[in-house]
């Protein structure tokens, strides 16, 4: 029996992502107008620059959001200058879209729609605030299987990492950045992480015009990569030196992370959004960095990022990861709690605030998936 065939991957698939990724956000409807005098809504996209090395940042493509007019072209420059370390900036890497009608524009526009969603639900309502989406090529390519697609598309979001790793770079080092992904825009957010820690994706790694910088945050949502790229040595094994905190969302149900095992994308390893990472013991002065969310109670078996944000738990876990607090924000709460200036009060680029993302883990996964860990199969 050939359990890979074109008719099993469909009745999964419908199974997993219902009527669709555009469907589920079009549910969520989110007034536009009102949140446009609460932050900025920047998009910014790869689509054209070059997919492997050598890169060429050159080739991204900017557009910010206005109330009266809509989305508008930009530029860099004004992107950068809208820089400000009183207000957080959160990157949101979409995920990958298997509908085969799902064109590029469709793409861009469904993932800007969940990018709304992320932009009502996750932002903060007492200080100003950018959100940022990273459009990258996530749609599924004409005439392809499957499987071997998403094996891809995998390897394509990993590229994308020294792209985003270059803007986060580029920044204020003064600005909090948190960073966020979707189910296979993982690959993307940790490779960039690791390219700032001095790592690099295709051969090519980044010369840092800020090497000194504020501790990031990141949270993965449905992480659809081997979960074992993040161990010291491996793969993405320098992305958690460049953070304070990394939330994973767990869930074991997750029926796609499951056929992510089933039809070995990545060479027969679970994926760390069904397990955590596997042999955490082994990440050394970094464990305590990582924060696992056991998500199972709250979005059952789906993979949807918009079910996760339908969740008022899901929801109040990710905020302090998505946006973490700005330095003179931190220094005012730490002093409140502890009764003594903070560290980052003094010039201190480490955030030290007691905040929600320094919660206590929910429900941590068995160590045992440590034995189900190897190295990935080479993309597609």
């Amino acid at each position: 029996m050939i359990i890979a065939s074109t008719v099993y991957w469909c009745l999964m698939l419908s199974t997993v992502l219902g009527p669709g990724v555009t469907a589920a956000v079009a549910g969520a409807t989110v007034s536009r107008c009102g949140a446009c005098d609460r932050g900025q809504y920047w998009r910014i996209s790869s689509l054209n620059a070059p997919r492997c090395a050598p890169f060429d940042p050159e080739k991204l493509e900017y557009f910010v959001y206005d109330c009266r007019r809509g989305w508008l072209p930009s530029t860099r420059e004004a992107y950068l200058a809208s820089d400000d370390p009183a207000a957080s900036t959160s990157f949101f890497v979409h995920g990958y879209f298997p509908q085969r009608w799902i064109t590029v524009t469709k793409m861009v526009d469904s993932s800007t729609d969940g990018g709304w969603l992320a932009f009502d639900r996750l932002s903060p309502r007492d200080r100003p605030f950018r959100f940022v989406l990273w459009v990258w090529p996530g749609e599924r390519d004409d005439g392809s299987r499957l499987p071997e697609n998403i094996r891809i598309k995998m390897g394509l979001a990993e590229l994308q990492a020294w792209y985003l790793a270059w803007v986060v770079d580029q920044m204020n080092p003064d600005v909090p950045v948190g960073l966020i992904s979707d189910s296979l825009g993982a690959p993307a957010l940790t490779g960039a992480l690791h390219v700032l820690g001095g790592g690099a994706v295709d051969g090519q790694s980044l010369e840092r015009i800020h090497p000194a910088r504020m501790p990031l945050r990141a949270a993965l949502v449905a992480g659809t990569m081997n979960n074992d790229w993040l161990v010291p040595g491996r793969r993405h094994g320098l992305a958690l030196s460049q953070v304070d905190k990394m939330l994973i969302t767990v869930n074991p149900r997750d029926r796609m992370l499951k056929l992510y095992t089933l039809f070995k994308i990545g060479g027969g390893v679970p994926a760390v959004g069904e397990t955590g990472i596997a042999g955490r013991s082994r990440l050394g002065p970094y464990r305590e960095r990582v924060v696992h969310f056991a998500s199972s109670p709250y979005v059952g078996g789906r993979h949807w990022w918009t079910t996760y944000l339908r969740s008022p738990a899901v929801v109040a876990r990710l905020k302090p990861f998505a946006f973490p607090p700005p330095r003179a924000w931190v220094a005012s709460e730490t002093e409140v709690a502890d009764g003594e200036p903070s560290p980052s009060a003094a010039g201190s680029r480490a955030t030290t605030a007691v905040d929600p993302a320094a919660a206590p883990e929910a429900d941590q996964p068995p160590e045992q998936a440590a034995g189900r860990s190897q190295q990935l199969a080479p993309a597609g």
